[in-house]
């Protein structure tokens, strides 16, 4: 068997045990008694060893070097090139490291869970200080004893440089600061009344079962559920989306179940011929953000999406939406206000979101702010970046889950984006009528057009290369702030 060959098979092998891990945190997060947490936790820790032991596997590196030599066709070639990538970062982390890291994130969940639903920092506090600290140390080894950050972006955003981000999201958010102020001082005002009101789940639950199979997912291939912070996992034949719905208002879990199936479509979307291998995988977080970003914000809240969720809302809420026009619906999705929940903001504050939580996870894991001070350092940061008192820490660095495991995460999000308003503009210049196909709730044009251009593509391109093979230009911070001026602009009368 050549070298190529065999290794195909340990990464497939790799990527399988991904899946049961990644099922177990689903598990974990939705219908794990609370007794189980502890071995949840053993479990996981035990995977994450097993799975560094098949990447460090002296014979990997051996035949990493033997298949360079090997007559391989170009696929192969750029398969090979991230094997080898992944191999070399699983080998910069002592599997004791690898293991507690996982048994930490897993434990911290739980804290956090708790902790949140207290409003009770101090009880996430000592598994927040064991994860950062971990974090520290996981970071260091992957940037080879240079900026811990550095490596731990690049988990989420291969090849790509903490400098990066500062060419990118400095301007956008000071842009976005710009048109937030103009809006406050704007002579029209939106109201998010016509989706607020008594919505008892039962419907919601209906609802959000619509909207997921009007966007096409296959929900043989994939089911829906709640969670306490909507996520979404798992692979080709079995994704896994769920969602948070709010009685009172609407808003939350139609922007929820729109980003999360948006993810949810990408890796059904996925060549089945290549999906157990890096090639065929998901290209980044970042990536993976622009498509659920795109459902969520160039389709959910375009006048054109309004009037297909306005026929998807008639359906299940006859009497509250028989009258209602798609303008209202429109005009109520985009209301502009600062709020204190990240999954909640509208599109210009979302942005000020993340570069908050950029900021402070930096500071973390440079160790300039130490976890007892993050409660405070998270309410000066919002009174700074959004101009907001927080009342707590539930609605404050406690809303987000990410803080058991995910650092360097956050910055995805915007970088997502970014990438989707990019991405939707290309979108509109090359499927005929698209906007019209929305309104109808003809979804399938867009779906495939994303298939064929970034779902099938996996990894085969570097991200820089796929946007500009796309949308032929780079990535920038332009298209989105321009898009958000235009809209914005128009819907709140600042000529």
């Amino acid at each position: 068997m050549r070298a190529y060959d065999q290794l195909c098979d340990r990464f497939r092998e790799h990527h399988h045990l991904g899946g049961v891990a990644e099922l177990l945190g689903w598990d974990q997060q939705t219908y794990l008694p609370a007794k189980g947490h502890a071995r949840r936790a053993e479990q996981l820790a035990a995977l994450a060893g097993l799975r560094h032991q098949r990447l460090t596997d002296p014979r990997v590196a051996g035949w990493i070097e033997a298949a360079r030599a090997e007559v391989l066709t170009p696929l192969a070639r750029r398969n090979l090139e991230l094997m080898a990538w992944r191999q070399r970062r699983a080998a910069a982390v002592p599997e004791r490291l690898a293991t507690d890291y996982a048994r930490a994130a897993a434990a911290a969940w739980e804290a956090w869970r708790a902790a949140r639903q207290a409003d009770d920092f101090a009880r996430f506090a000592p598994h927040l200080e064991r994860v950062v600290a971990l974090a520290q140390a996981r970071g260091r080894c992957l940037a080879g004893g240079g900026d811990p950050y550095a490596g731990l972006l690049e988990e989420y955003e291969p090849g790509l440089d903490p400098a990066t981000l500062e060419c990118l999201l400095p301007p956008l958010a000071e842009g976005l600061v710009r048109l937030t102020r103009r809006v406050a001082a704007a002579p029209v005002q939106l109201s998010p009344a016509v989706l607020q009101g008594d919505f008892p789940e039962a419907g919601q639950w209906r609802l959000a079962h619509r909207l997921v199979v009007a966007m096409g997912f296959d929900l043989d291939g994939g089911r829906l559920d709640a969670a306490p912070h909507p996520f979404s996992s798992g692979s080709l034949g079995d994704v896994r989306l769920t969602t948070r719905l709010r009685r009172a208002d609407l808003r939350e879990g139609i922007g929820s179940i729109l980003h999360e199936a948006g993810h949810g479509l990408y890796e059904q979307g996925l060549d089945p011929d290549l999906a157990d291998l890096p090639v065929g995988q998901p290209l980044s977080m970042g990536l993976h953000e622009s498509q659920s970003r795109l459902w969520e914000n160039q389709v959910g809240r375009s006048l054109p999406g309004a009037a297909w969720l306005l026929g998807e809302l008639r359906a299940v809420f006859p009497e509250r939406f028989g009258a209602v026009t798609a303008e209202a619906v429109y005009r109520a999705l985009n209301v502009v206000t600062p709020g204190l929940i990240r999954t909640e903001a509208d599109e210009l504050h979302y942005n000020l979101h993340i570069c908050l939580r950029w900021e402070l996870e930096r500071r973390l894991i440079a160790g300039e702010l130490e976890v007892a001070e993050l409660p405070a350092a998270w309410r000066a940061a919002m009174e700074r970046w959004l101009g907001i008192e927080v009342p707590n820490d539930r609605d404050g660095c406690l809303q987000d889950v990410h803080w058991t495991s995910d650092f360097g995460y956050f910055p995805t999000y915007a970088l997502g984006n970014l990438v989707a308003a990019q991405l939707y503009g290309a979108a509109r210049e090359q499927v005929a009528g698209l906007e019209g196909q929305i309104a109808a709730g003809e979804l399938a044009p867009l779906r495939g057009w994303l298939r064929d251009r970034v779902h099938r593509a996996g990894s085969r391109l570097t991200q820089a290369e796929l946007i500009q093979s796309i949308t032929g230009q780079p990535l920038s911070e332009r298209p989105l702030l321009e898009s958000l001026e235009a809209k914005v602009g128009a819907l709140y009368g600042l000529g």
